[in-house]
């Protein structure tokens, strides 16, 4: 192991002298934090060593996280031990810290057996919070720690985007913004954050929003000497260490050698630390821009949503699993983000300047966002750049400036329900207009539940259409259309596709029969109501079938069939079939 092995001796002292699962905190932290750090080296020797035994074509890296774990769990300074995924593992000690160490291989080896590959997708918004969208303050903090690793001029990697880019392009938006930069500041980059309104942190992160200051544990190269010297800012932030508001991370790489080097040091922020600021931000917007991603940045967005956060942007995976994000990936979505917040365009369709010409180099503007009792529950919509999809997260019941909830059909004085998705406004209903249609099994109660069941000549007047949008009123109220095939597929790929779309469109009524209730992540609320075809009617309660405008010839009309399954059907219906009908709101 590469500078590692002069330690070994002290790492064995500090291992006979804690033999106790209960070990009492030493009188000063700057012992625990050097106990904290032994611990990790021998951890790493035994991570390395364990490598050794390997032939990496048949490596596991979930076995090889498992032998350790169980190897470290023996050892008295330990508490408690798991690993997030394969590299990253999160240490409970015995004198009452936590830490965390992180194992990656150096950029450009081939050999990925730790934390999964490298993926790229854009940032991802996880919820607002805030019925008012209007942010006065101009003042914007850029935060880089880890500078080395991310931006030149301290990045000498190939390619390394120069941090003055960010910079400029903040500051050449239609907003004037009042920008500020700080990098490797350590935890005083954080001291008065929240006199700002538009803050981008890049840095390391983890997977539940907790981010790296960047500033060294120790004064000292660790690597120097078996007893490093502790930094002198360690007492100012004692207390916080002994809660586990701060912890302790160490990053480690390896090569195809198989050897491993520490690489630093650092303070992690958790989301304990940041609920225990008396910051409160004028409707802020933070860009948690960080190396690693996971499904649970809802908690650092949650707990900053308490401190006039309006806006939190962060990586997510939706298999629930944690992913490496490539500078590329990062810098990318910086980008977007910045660009979308600050410049007369709409790349992203999350957040955008108001069109007021006026207010445009004045205010920045949200529109309307309704979260409600469902702000966890997250849109999604795929894109996929490279080999690993991410997803493109978006509070459920986003609302564009027009956005209806419900209309009424001045044809017959029915109220539907409405919900915007994406950039469509959909009935949230099915159609119960009674000029044409039957009921199914001509029962009218089902009418009142499921609306009525059309054929494909009765919806469209027997008029095609493939655009989008079809351009058909049909038998839809003034001012709604029929929806072609296309602009069903736009709603099922904005659902996350059609594996999965059915699901998320399907209501969570329990009158799904014999299948699992949807999650109606968007209130489009799909209900079984069943088809009919020459008088006889069948599987009501069991599937739900959606005329398009759309066919592939006469008497093959194309229609949408969910079946209380995650995946979406399109198929094709003769001009006898009756099914339900869901119009769109024109442009």
């Amino acid at each position: 192991m590469k500078k590692l092995l002069p330690l070994l001796a002290a790492i064995l002292l500090v291992s006979i002298s804690g033999c106790k699962k209960d070990e009492p905190q030493s009188e000063t932290i700057e012992d625990d934090v050097k106990a904290l750090y032994a611990l990790h080296l021998q951890i790493a020797e035994q991570f390395e060593a364990s490598l050794a035994s390997y032939d990496m074509a048949d490596f596991d890296a979930f076995v090889h996280a498992d032998e350790l774990v169980l190897w470290a769990e023996q050892l008295p300074e330990v508490a408690e031990i798991s690993f997030v995924t394969p590299g990253v593992f999160s240490i409970t000690h015995t004198n009452g810290l936590k830490s965390a160490m992180v194992f990656s291989p150096e950029e450009d080896e081939a050999i990925y057996i730790t934390r999964g590959g490298g993926g790229s997708g854009p940032m991802q918004l996880y919820g607002t919070n805030s019925e008012e969208k209007k942010i006065t303050n101009k003042k914007a903090l850029v935060i880089v720690a880890h500078a080395r690793d991310f931006y030149a001029p301290y990045c000498t990697k190939t390619g390394a985007k120069h941090i003055q880019d960010v910079i400029d392009l903040m500051e050449g938006g239609d907003v004037s913004l009042d920008v500020t930069l700080r990098v490797n500041e350590g935890i005083a980059a954080f001291s008065d954050i929240s006199d700002y309104s538009f803050i981008i942190v890049n840095t390391h992160g983890s997977r539940d929003g907790s981010f790296s200051t960047g500033e060294a544990v120790f004064a000292s190269d660790l690597l120097a000497s078996s007893d490093p010297e502790v930094a002198n800012s360690i007492n100012d932030i004692a207390t916080d260490l002994r809660e586990n508001r701060i912890i302790v991370t160490t990053y480690w790489n390896y090569g195809t050698d198989k050897q491993l080097e520490v690489q630093s040091a650092s303070y992690t922020l958790t989301k304990e630390y940041v609920a225990n600021q008396n910051w409160q931000f004028d409707n802020g917007v933070f860009v948690a821009n960080y190396c690693y991603s996971g499904v649970n940045f809802g908690q650092m967005g949650d707990v900053l949503a308490t401190k006039g956060m309006i806006s939190f942007y962060g990586y997510g995976h939706p298999t629930g699993k944690a992913w490496e994000v490539t500078n590329g990936c990062a810098w990318a979505s910086e980008d977007t983000v910045i660009r979308s917040l600050i410049y007369d365009i709409d790349t992203t369709g999350i957040a955008h300047l108001s069109n007021g010409t006026e207010l445009i180099r004045d205010t920045i503007y949200w529109e309307r966002f309704n979260i409600g009792k469902r702000k966890q529950r997250l849109a999604e919509r795929y894109f996929i750049f490279d080999a690993q999809p991410f997803e493109h997260w978006l509070d459920p019941d986003y609302e564009y400036e027009n956005c209806e909830t419900e209309f009424t059909d001045q044809r017959d004085g029915k109220t539907y329900a409405a919900t915007c998705i994406g950039d469509q406004i959909w009935m949230a209903e099915n159609l119960n207009y009674a000029s044409v249609g039957m009921c199914y099994d001509h029962n009218p109660n089902s009418c009142e539940t499921f609306g009525r069941l059309y054929t494909w000549n009765e919806i469209t007047g027997g008029v095609q259409s493939d655009a989008s949008p079809s351009g058909i009123q049909g038998i839809c109220p003034e001012g709604w259309h029929v929806p072609s095939m296309a602009e069903w597929q736009e709603l099922i790929n904005f659902a996350g596709g059609s594996y999965v779309a059915g699901t998320r469109l399907q209501s969570d009524s329990p009158i799904w029969y014999d299948s699992d209730p949807g999650t109606d992540d968007y209130g489009f609320a799909a209900l079984p109501a069943g088809e009919c075809d020459d008088g006889d009617c069948f599987n009501e309660d069991d599937s739900a079938g959606f005329w398009t405008s759309s066919r592939y010839g006469v008497g093959s009309n194309k229609y949408i069939l969910l079946q209380g399954i995650p995946s979406v059907v399109e198929s094709v219906g003769t001009d006898t079939q009756r099914f339900s009908c869901r119009c769109v709101k024109d442009e």
